[in-house]
């Protein structure tokens, strides 16, 4: 049985809520490890922006407090559903 990476995880799935809890998850466990672990350098290691792991991580946070965060389309809508963004 292959273990994938979060980085493999990462780029291998479509789904956008999947993605946020994996950067979720990954900078949690970096932040643990170092207490001066950054979002910069989470952004770094995935190799995106800064701005998409802030909101990766903020929707990751609204889906744990609403799990209906999960029914929404896409990354957009659910930006917008968590009123992070307007139309």
């Amino acid at each position: 049985m292959a273990v994938l990476t979060f980085f493999e995880k990462y780029h291998q799935t479509d789904l956008w809520y999947e993605k946020c809890i994996i950067m979720e998850i990954y900078h949690l466990v970096r932040s643990e490890k170092n207490p001066n672990w950054s979002v910069k350098e989470t952004a770094h290691d995935f190799q995106v922006s800064v701005g998409l792991v802030s909101e990766n991580l903020n929707l990751a946070k609204a889906m744990h407090d609403d799990p209906n965060v999960m029914n929404e389309k896409s990354r957009q809508r659910a930006l917008i559903y968590i009123g992070k963004i307007k139309l």
